[in-house]
């Protein structure tokens, strides 16, 4: 069971990511002049919090 909770959180750390991406939610903080966006998708999972960085 732990190993597949792994696995879903990793897809949903994939899901959250894609996002990002989809609703460019990064353009709007490049648009007020930062020059690098940094983006994380996080996934909670009871007491386990899992997060990828792009």
């Amino acid at each position: 069971m732990e190993r597949c909770s792994q696995i879903r959180k990793d897809q949903k750390c994939k899901e959250a990511l894609e996002q990002i991406k989809t609703m460019q939610y990064d353009k709007h903080i490049e648009m007020q002049g930062y020059r690098q966006v940094i983006q994380y998708g996080i996934c909670f999972y009871k007491k386990e919090c899992k997060i990828l960085k792009d």
